[in-house]
């Protein structure tokens, strides 16, 4: 039997964490399932919902959290595991996600990641979010790599830390996550992957619902932080082409969609948003 660990980083989870490990729990299938999280010195009861649920965990300084670093300690102490899935700790697996991104990347023997598919409560996070997270995660499964990388431009490495499942002997052939990356890790190891001539899978089959809901400020800080990113690591629009067109494209789409369905009030938003990528992303 296959054995799988999944890693969750946890930082005062609150209380829907529950229900994560709950959705986590009711996953079945031809595999055995080792769960780990490493948490980020939490004052509420992340932990013990954590060990109640099945869950080994350990603790790290918060002040010394960084997002490759808690990756590459659950490689390390997974050892044991083929595969490894990275989940955030506010996703809602749906049925049979790790089964069916589990048989995907099995199947397809040259891909080294595969990342499922993201679904948002529009009455949660409302139209704007939901429709960047439809634009990202689409309803077709496909394969992605150094061949047909003209086609995806920088979306040939794009991937998710929030549901996405690594070969495990990849990932350290890779040189696992470095320890200072602090953002767009899943990139980094896309594009490195994809180097060394192994592919990025998007499985349209494994969902889950993630209702992350950012206002200006945060969304501001987000895309400094990619824009940052890229500074660090140049290599990966030198190879794989710009967001630039894919962003034009997006927003025209999202008009688009928003005309059609009435939505007309929701430009204004749509236009600031925008504005506000583009700003954070060259600011980065």
């Amino acid at each position: 039997m296959t054995k799988v660990g999944l890693f969750i980083p946890t930082l005062n989870a609150g209380k829907e964490f529950k229900k994560v490990l709950d959705r986590i729990n009711q996953q079945s299938g031809d595999f055995e399932l080792r769960k780990l999280i490493i948490d980020s010195e939490s004052s509420d009861d992340t932990v013990q919902l954590a060990q109640q649920a099945g869950f080994e965990y350990q603790t790290i300084p918060v002040q010394t959290f960084t997002h490759g670093k808690v990756r590459h300690y659950a490689v390390e102490k997974m050892s044991d595991c083929d595969y490894i899935i990275f989940l955030t700790q506010d996703v809602y697996l749906q049925k049979n996600a790790i089964a069916n991104i589990l048989y995907f990347i099995k199947t397809h023997h040259q891909i080294a990641i595969a990342y499922g598919r993201q679904i948002a409560d529009v009455n949660t996070v409302g139209w704007l979010d939901a429709l960047d997270r439809q634009n990202n995660y689409p309803s077709k499964s496909a394969i992605k790599n150094w061949k047909n990388r003209r086609k995806y431009g920088l979306k040939t490495v794009f991937s998710s830390d929030a549901f996405a499942i690594y070969r495990r002997d990849v990932l350290l052939e890779l040189g696992n996550f470095p320890l200072t990356v602090n953002f767009s890790e899943d990139m980094l190891m896309a594009a490195k992957a994809v180097q060394k001539g192994y592919s990025i899978g998007y499985c349209a089959t494994a969902i889950c619902e993630h209702n992350q809901k950012l206002n200006y400020h945060q969304l501001y800080q987000r895309y400094r932080k990619i824009g940052e990113f890229h500074h660090q690591y140049p290599w990966i629009k030198q190879k794989f082409g710009s967001a630039n067109s894919q962003g034009i494209s997006l927003v025209i789409g999202e008009m688009k969609f928003l005309i059609s369905r009435g939505l007309l009030y929701l430009i204004p938003s749509l236009v600031i948003r925008s504005g506000i990528k583009y700003l954070g992303y060259k600011l980065g």
